[in-house]
């Protein structure tokens, strides 16, 4: 072979594969099929080890007798997304379009960012890919493409199933996930070690994908993987492997570190263009910060997004069972059934496991017959208790059994002769420096290094008068197991340390918080805000929160957590601080300190048997909030987040609260532009949308300002007794767009309101409510063609930007939201929500293009409701731009139902509408 082929693939085909092995040449010398195939056996051993484990058990050291089995493949519960198909389509038929599995879109996807919150799943999924992937090449008959590919599970945790062709509900085939690219070689590259390796690039130095070449051969010699090297090499540029960059958000911007790393990544992709990549983030990390208004230059060209969902009811189920199934003691798998009711039927519990590291502690704590706290910082604090039992009282390793005796009997607190108090006081001031040092945009644990560990437990121990050596303290931490774990140093002294999860790091800087300490007031003093003499812990908390939400906000929202229901006065305090005489629409600082109160307020307190005081700030805060929904101070996440508080606490908006007080905005009548317009894209796509034209509409009307609300939609359905097909619809928040309606329920709702406003004379007698037919629709949201600069715009409001300031879209948020918390999408009536959030059924029938004009025989067969395809309009939350345009029609059965469709009300002349459509 020539000298300048290394690593190519020759003649020569291994047997018992999933994938072709070949020869292969190594700086000139021709391995045969069978050593390349050992070679690569033994590297996806290897793989199958790391990636084996459940992280965080056994980064809290809690792998022991009671959990043992609880591994990843054992629990490992399928992923959802906020992405459904791109082209929105439902087979007849179907009720609802589900969203798609995390694998799903991997497999549309050749370059991917899956973007989740803290213990959302992100890690846990590539290593189960990582696991299924390698075990299919090695002949695995428990991890391999069947165990990847499995259904989801459904409502009852059950795997999803449809029926055969013939109908038999007696014979249903498995839904299984799709993945259509085989046994490619995994290979996982956690970026936080790529980050503190010296294979980074430097901060003047050009940054290529030969950086993480570089690091990924290291890696391989660290895991005595190294004869793999060239194999890996040939893999990659034959396009055989899933590349996975886990954590992107762990690196520090500092430096424009990240910057750099997103330049690897990007020329990685790049070089390697036919292999699949996949990156892993925190969304605001990778949306944008607080500060940045929710806008991030940090993004990966020619990567998709998608963001992982919360875990549903059946997936808590789903997960329960194989967590409890797992387990080999018979006496806790029968506490399995207990925990399934506890979380399902506790509202508090329930949004606690929607996370799957959550569900995870929350399974793990009832195990082993620990009480369930319903409150997040109630949570952590029992977890704290566990681990820090753990760490605190472990014991030395020896194989003298003298010496073992002599130190089995001292735990950490009597080998410091103080008391288990301080050893916590430690842990949290360790924590509330880290957390106060740390790069606000890194989102993993900070580091706290030995140094200061060691002196801080030395110090209380001389507050306890015991004299204790560095060196003695060093080598008594050296194997202990529990909060904090070590990890690496060139020396004990030069080691760091670090929580298991950021979680912990917040809990316990928001316990030092509370302390009220002369140190903890002196780390402010050059601060941005001023403090004075008396200051109290919550005036600190308001200023950290509102002035550095991105670094404190957890901890923050935490410190109004700890004993708020058995001491809930200190928390009041808070709340005070955070919200008063605050103007969300004058400063950011208002806004957010807004923002934090209304999580408190919702999350921590209990609202009833409220004294004067607490009536007065609680009444302070629910009238500021509305105003906080519009502040362009906020990004809109934090807005939504606002409205999801607001229906807990209570939303004093009337206008999405009750049918009486629905808002409409006037609609003139003219001609207008209906159909694609000249800014949207040419396509196949796009033909039901053509041909276009002017279109005349020839009367007024008036469209609802926003779409239904479920409070709304709930009053409609206890006043006139109506029965529907399921309670979903009633299920979301009271001031969220109502969903899971069909068309039919819809038209209903109008009937009812028409009838109610007549009566109440509110509404005129020539006049009705009913839904808005598609060019009504059209025409409220691209305005006319008079005193109208874009007649033909692609999206309700001015220009072709689209932003998440705009609308509710793309999944970034993945729910519904509030309505009117995006002016900048206001269309040119004043209309709020058009474009994304809900598709908004019509009264129309679909058919083709044009659209017959008002009046004509054509026009009122379209309109009268009795079609079996009705159009809806508008996109919504989990939709992409081409579909949130002002033009597009999507169109199904009439019993349709999802999370994402909804309706608003139009009013117009009585004369127009028929009996079927809403008169």
């Amino acid at each position: 072979m020539p000298p300048d082929r290394k690593g190519t693939i020759d003649v020569g085909t291994a047997i018992n594969s999933p994938l072709t092995i070949t020869n292969i040449t190594v700086n000139g010398t021709v391995l045969s099929a069978a050593e390349v195939q050992r070679r690569e056996q033994h590297y996806l051993r290897r793989v199958i080890k790391d990636c084996a484990g459940l992280e965080w058990l056994s980064l809290m050291h809690l792998q022991d007798e009671n959990s043992q089995g609880l591994e990843l493949d054992a629990v490992y519960t399928a992923l959802l997304t906020n992405t459904v198909d791109s082209l929105g389509r439902v087979q007849p038929g179907k009720s609802e379009q589900p969203p798609l599995s995390a694998l799903e879109v991997l497999n549309r996807e050749r370059y991917l960012v899956l973007t989740g919150d803290p213990g959302s799943g992100k890690s846990a999924f590539v290593n189960y890919l990582c696991l299924c992937l390698a075990g299919e090449s090695l002949g695995s008959e428990r991890l391999n493409l069947q165990a990847l590919t499995a259904p989801l599970p459904d409502d009852e945790g059950e795997p999803q199933t449809e029926a055969t062709a013939s109908g038999d509900e007696a014979e249903r085939w498995e839904l299984r996930q799709h993945w259509d690219h085989g046994a490619l070689i995994p290979v996982r590259i956690i970026l936080r070690d790529f980050s503190a390796s010296s294979h980074f690039p430097a901060e003047n130095e050009r940054a290529t994908a030969s950086h993480l070449l570089d690091f990924l051969r290291t890696t391989l010699n660290n895991a005595a993987c190294e004869e793999y090297w060239d194999g890996l090499k040939a893999r990659l540029r034959d396009g055989k492997a899933l590349v996975m960059f886990d954590g992107l958000d762990e690196v520090a911007q500092a430096g424009e570190r990240r910057t750099r790393l997103l330049a690897c990544i990007e020329d990685f992709a790049r070089s390697h263009a036919e292999n699949r990549l996949l990156v892993t983030c925190r969304p605001y990390a990778y949306h944008g910060s607080a500060k940045s208004g929710g806008h991030s230059k940090w993004r990966l060209e020619r990567f998709a997004v998608s963001h992982l969902a919360p875990f549903g009811r059946g997936q808590m189920i789903c997960f329960i069972r194989r967590w409890y199934a797992s387990l080999t003691s018979q006496s806790v798998r029968t506490r399995g059934e207990k925990l399934q009711k506890a979380v399902l039927s506790r509202t508090p519990l329930r949004d606690l496991a929607k996370r799957p590291l959550l569900l995870s502690l929350i399974a793990y704590l009832h195990a082993y017959r620990h009480e369930l706290p319903e409150r997040r910082a109630d949570l952590y604090e029992k977890l704290l208790e566990l681990l820090l039992d753990k760490w605190e009282k472990a014991r030395f390793n020896t194989k003298d059994s003298d010496d073992a005796r002599q130190l089995a009997q001292y735990s950490l607190a009597e080998f410091l002769q103080v008391g288990q108090d301080r050893i916590r006081l430690v842990l949290e001031k360790l924590a509330f420096l880290a957390h106060a040092a740390q790069d606000p945009q890194q989102r993993e644990t900070a580091d706290i290094t030995a140094r200061d560990l060691i002196f801080e437990l030395a110090s209380a121990a001389r507050v306890g008068g015991r004299q204790v050596d560095e060196w003695e303290v060093c080598d008594y931490l050296r194997d202990r197991v529990g909060i904090l774990y070590q990890r690496g140093g060139a020396s004990e002294l030069d080691a760091v340390y670090t929580f298991p999860h950021r979680s912990f790091q917040e809990y316990l800087a928001a316990a030092y918080l509370r302390r009220e300490e002369d140190a903890l007031f002196g780390i402010f003093k050059q601060a941005a805000f001023e403090l004075g003499e008396e200051t109290v812990w919550q005036e600190l908390a308001a200023a950290l929160g509102r002035s550095d939400p991105d670094r404190w906000r957890e901890v923050v929202v935490l410190a109004g957590g700890i004993n708020a229901l058995s001491d809930p006065g200190p928390i009041w305090e808070l709340l005070d601080a955070l919200s008063l005489e605050a103007d969300p629409a004058g400063s950011s600082r208002d806004a957010w300190g807004l923002r934090l109160a209304a999580e408190i307020l919702a999350e921590c307190l209990k609202r009833d048997n409220l004294n004067r005081r607490q009536q007065r700030i609680t009444a302070q805060i629910r009238a500021a909030l509305p105003a906080a929904l519009r502040t362009p101070h906020l990004p809109a996440v934090e807005r939504a987040a606002i409205g999801n508080h607001l229906a807990v606490i209570g939303d004093p908006r009337a206008a999405v609260m009750t049918v009486d007080a629905m808002p409409f905005c006037q609609v003139p009548k003219g001609r207008f532009w209906m159909g694609k317009g000249r800014y949207d894209e040419k396509g196949e796509e796009w033909r039901p949308e053509t041909p276009a034209g002017e279109y005349d509409l020839t009367y007024d009307y008036q469209l609802a300002q926003y779409p239904v609300t479920v409070a709304q939609f709930g009053q409609f359905v206890e006043d006139a007794q109506f029965e529907l097909d399921g309670q979903r619809a009633l299920q979301g928040a009271p001031n969220s767009p109502v969903v899971w309606v069909s068309r039919d329920e819809a038209m209903e709702f109008c009937r009812w309101l028409t009838r109610r406003w007549h009566k109440s004379g509110r509404l005129a007698d020539d006049l009705c409510v009913t839904l808005p037919d598609e060019a009504e629709w059209e025409r409220a949201a691209r305005g006319g063609l008079a005193d109208n600069p874009e007649p033909q715009r692609c999206y309700p409001w001015k220009g072709n930007e689209i932003t998440d300031e705009h609308l509710n879209y793309n999944g970034h948020i993945g729910e519904v939201t509030t309505p009117g918390i995006y002016p900048l999408g206001e269309s040119p009536c004043g209309c709020h929500d058009l474009s994304g959030n809900v598709w908004e059924w019509t009264r129309s029938a679909y058919g083709e293009y044009p659209y017959p004009a008002v009046g004509t025989n054509e026009w009122k067969k379209r309109t009268n409701g009795l079609g079996a395809v009705g159009v809806l309009r508008g996109g919504a939350f989990n939709y992409y731009r081409r579909l949130v345009r002002c033009a597009v029609r999507y169109f199904n059965w009439l019993d349709l139902r999802s999370d994402g469709i909804g309706f608003r009300c139009c009013v117009v002349p009585m004369t127009l509408v028929s009996e079927d459509s809403g008169r």
